[in-house]
């Protein structure tokens, strides 16, 4: 399950770097999932799309009973991996464990997370049983796929799993509150029957360590399985730097220089998908949301990626020796317990002439030797904006500002006007409300709703609009502007082919 686990968060971190569509995540990532799960290998234990409440809501799938396809086990719930988990998510999960009697929920997107429904007084809520980040080499994560891949899931015992991960989930949220820290420590003290000397010592360093915990859980990193490893990896006194202390609440970005000499991040980057980054100087307060640039060292010398901070201040874990590989020959890995550390994730990655060195020296916006810098600072406010741009902006592909030339008056032919092609409507090509048409990028039947907008799921769109939520990322320009018959068909021939068929004075 450790290969089948990393390869899923390989496959997530790439949609979330290219900010996929719920659609494409589905049919690209969480099908290819559950297949290797073995739900595929048995088309009648999966139930896509299933209508809850006069057809309002619509579950992506129902993982049902071997053998019995009434028997429906686990709702799944998917998001985009870029999607931000609301209350009104799980709302909406929970209205989908009522409608159909569900026991669990499976919640995938930017994490994975299990719930149980849980009896409350004369209802029931959906209750956490344990969230999972997309981190490879997660033993919390491979006990999971171990319990609801096809051939092992048993009701009874995935049961068990659930009830006593939330058991421990109950007694973490007691240990955080003063009442639980009290009753912690004197349970702690009776354990081992210390004597009062030495309980008196272990009070404050306990204590410490307690709160230590809290603050890892607030961070959502890890949930049941976080307090072994969290206890044992006190915060460093970092004086006000960040660590334990109250960070800013609006987002930074950053220039983080790196030597790749010593560590492959790019191979890092395609092989897991992310980087866990020291809080060494100069990186202190990065913090969750950030934006950083990450500048590769000679003999590179340039801005090479674009990455987002998905978490700060994180302990030292053994999840974190999965990077050694990428370390370089000779050099030690320096991930220890003493340390804390910020995962990064990439968003964009270039390799062009006007982010490197030479290009950004000779504009006057960096030194000769470039180092680590928040370039949120005002001081840096032209380096970092043309940095976005040339991350951002589709418009700007390689050309680097010189000082030495100006701007000249270029005269422009007159563009040559035409008369503007009637919009494209259903009944041009004979088809009327209630045909089906295919939206060949996806190979998926859509209905015609009316003369100018299709149907799909409940939800009507118009042409153009239907292609700017569901084409895949790599069939997208670089606009976001589509002409919508181009992308459809009937019958094997597009919509635009056949208004030309049927009016042969369009030109195109």
């Amino acid at each position: 399950m450790k290969q089948l686990w990393n390869e899923f968060c390989r496959d997530v971190q790439a949609k979330k770097s290219k900010d996929a569509l719920e659609m494409d995540f589905e049919i690209n990532v969480v099908r290819k999932f559950l297949s290797a799960l073995r739900w595929l290998d048995y088309l009648q234990n999966l139930e896509e799309q299933k209508s809850v409440y006069k057809g309002k809501d619509r579950a992506d799938f129902f993982l049902h009973a071997k053998n019995n396809k009434e028997d429906r086990q686990i709702v799944v719930e998917l998001k985009r991996p870029e999607h931000k988990q609301k209350q009104k998510d799980i709302q909406q999960l929970e209205r989908y464990l009522k409608s159909y009697g569900c026991r669990f929920g499976l919640y995938i997107g930017e994490k994975l997370e299990v719930f149980y429904r849980q009896p409350k007084g004369d209802d029931f809520e959906a209750v956490s049983v344990v969230e999972i980040d997309f981190i490879p080499n997660n033993p919390a994560a491979e006990d999971l796929l171990n319990l609801i891949q096809y051939d092992n899931y048993d009701k009874e015992t995935f049961t068990k799993y659930c009830l006593d991960n939330i058991e421990v989930n109950n007694y973490v949220r007691l240990w955080q509150t003063k009442e639980g820290e009290k009753e912690l420590y004197n349970a702690v003290i009776d354990a081992f029957k210390l004597p009062k000397a030495v309980s008196q010592k272990l009070q404050s360093v306990l204590k410490f360590q307690i709160i230590n915990t809290r603050d890892a859980a607030q961070t959502g990193t890890q949930r049941a399985s976080a307090p072994k490893d969290v206890i044992t990896s006190p915060k460093p006194d970092t004086q006000g730097q960040g660590v334990g202390t109250k960070e800013n609440t609006g987002n930074n970005t950053w220039l983080i220089c790196y030597d790749n000499k010593n560590f492959d991040v790019e191979s890092c980057f395609k092989k897991l998908g992310q980087v866990f980054w020291k809080h060494k100087s100069g990186l202190q307060n990065v913090k969750k949301g950030d934006i950083a640039y990450l500048y590769a060292n000679r003999p590179v010398s340039a801005v090479r990626f674009k990455v987002e901070v998905i978490e700060s201040q994180i302990p030292y874990s053994s999840a974190m020796a999965a990077e050694d590989e990428f370390s370089k020959k000779g050099y030690a890995n320096p991930k220890d317990g003493k340390d804390t550390y910020f995962l990064v994730r990439p968003l964009e990655e270039k390799n062009i002439e006007a982010l490197k060195h030479a290009a950004m020296y000779k504009a006057g916006l960096i030194g000769k030797r470039p180092s680590t810098t928040r370039l949120s600072k005002d001081k840096f406010k032209s380096l970092r904006q043309y940095i976005e741009q040339h991350f951002n902006n589709a418009s700007i592909k390689d050309n680097v500002p010189d000082k030495t030339k100006r701007h000249q008056d270029v005269s422009t032919k007159p563009k040559k006007s035409r008369m503007p092609e009637a919009p494209f409507r259903f009944s041009m090509i004979g088809l009327k409300a209630g045909d089906t048409v295919v939206f060949d990028s996806l190979n998926i039947e859509v209905s015609v709703a009316s003369d100018n907008t299709i149907i799909y799921k409940g939800k009507e769109y118009r042409l153009t609009t239907f292609c700017k939520e569901f084409l895949p990322e790599e069939r997208r320009t670089q606009s976001n502007t589509y002409r919508g018959p181009d992308y459809f068909s009937y019958q094997g021939k597009t919509l635009t082919r056949l208004r030309k068929e049927k009016h042969p004075a369009i030109k195109s």
